[in-house]
């Protein structure tokens, strides 16, 4: 018990970098997303519409937002396998079949129970089909060798691409990703035989290598598939015109825009999918902030939750108040740090985020409050 209260007595040093961490991290978030939003704002109201089928130098340097086909000519030949395709993007995957080691632990807790081989972790072993090597060297138990990976993914990408009158630059190309799974035909068997395993067949249009039957996979057995790029397909940019090409147009604050969409869309459309992804980037960093600092406000309480384990029904209750309070502490510090970053650039956006906070933890101080009151009290006899 008392390494215990030791080793919680250590864990408030990294629960207070954790919390401290975590507010640096919703602090810098919320400034960038500020930025962001006074950037992508701009850019509403400065890009302008153009056509693909010729290039008006005097839109030279502007945001333009241009739609069109994109089309190549190149054909594109994976090095090993010899499939060839004329498309925008020609992309293998592999994987192979292999073992993998999984740890598990006994998390039994008991006071009665307390010894180290309660603790120590087993390992169980399970074959799966992965695209990236598994080193059975580092395994705790022999007997469960994978061999070497001899082949992995490899995507080739078109380098001439045409919008109209426009050439696409390499990174607007990579934003391009809608296609098809390529079927391997009968014929293309032959460029598999000899840098692949065993016997090759045909699996539902993918390449199967290894003991021959794709129902009864073995160790250091391959499985090989094609997908392509087709064109010509429909794509909207929004980028900043540079020759007959287009390059990153930069806002006051540094966002970048060279965003490249499916289908032939409005330059209203394309400013509101800029939105949208930084909202998702926001709202995720957003999430991984306040869970963090809950983490770390909860590590600052563990002297006191240990001490509360020595009585029996006491720990329990205790770990889980103080797992609620560094909830609400965390969520009601968040919202606070978002507002105070927003209040400058958008007060409205910063008052409503001060009184979410509020009502966040009004909210859940009346729950914990009305579960409290519908519990009977300790010793009570139940009615009826």
């Amino acid at each position: 018990m008392l390494e215990k209260i030791k080793s919680s007595i250590a864990s408030v040093g990294f629960g207070l970098v954790a919390t401290v961490g975590a507010v640096s991290l919703i602090w810098w978030n919320e400034g960038k997303a500020v930025k962001n939003a006074q950037d992508t704002e701009a850019a509403g109201g400065a890009f302008i519409e153009v056509s693909s089928d010729s290039v008006n130098n005097s839109n030279e340097g502007k945001l333009v937002v241009a739609s069109g086909s994109a089309t190549t000519d190149d054909v594109l030949t994976d090095p090993v396998f010899r499939i060839s395709e004329n498309a925008i993007k020609l992309e293998r995957s592999v994987e192979m079949y292999q073992w993998r080691e999984i740890e598990e632990r006994n998390n039994n807790n008991s006071n009665n129970n307390s010894s180290n081989s309660n603790n120590r972790p087993t390992y169980r072993y399970e074959s799966t089909w992965s695209s990236t090597p598994i080193d059975s060297s580092r395994f705790h138990e022999s007997g469960h060798s994978n061999p070497p990976m001899r082949h992995r993914g490899n995507d080739l990408v078109a380098t001439n691409v045409k919008m109209g009158a426009f050439r696409l630059s390499a990174p607007l190309i990579g934003q391009i990703n809608q296609g098809n799974d390529r079927a391997v035909t009968e014929a293309e068997l032959d460029n598999f035989r000899g840098e692949l395993p065993g016997q090759v067949t045909l699996d539902n249009g993918k390449v199967y290598a290894g003991s021959g039957s794709p129902s009864s996979n073995q160790v250091g057995d391959y499985r090989i598939g094609f997908r392509v790029v087709t064109q010509p397909q429909d794509v909207t940019v929004l980028a900043q015109q540079r020759g007959n090409s287009f390059t990153a147009w930069v806002g006051a604050n540094g966002k970048e825009f060279n965003r490249l969409e499916p289908g032939i869309l409005s330059g209203e459309q394309m400013i509101q999918a800029e939105e949208e992804a930084d909202a998702t980037l926001k709202w995720g960093l957003r999430i991984g902030g306040i869970i963090l600092m809950a983490i770390g406000i909860g590590m600052i309480f563990n002297p006191l939750k240990e001490l509360a384990d020595v009585i029996p029904l006491v720990g329990g209750l205790i770990s889980a108040g103080i797992g609620f309070f560094a909830f609400l502490i965390a969520l009601f510090i968040s919202f606070v740090v978002m507002a105070i970053a927003w209040i400058a650039a958008r007060p409205v956006m910063g008052i409503i985020l001060l009184v979410v906070a509020a009502a966040a933890i009004v909210g859940l101080v009346m729950m914990a409050k009305k579960k409290n009151a519908g519990a009977p009290a300790a010793g009570a006899a139940p009615k009826g």
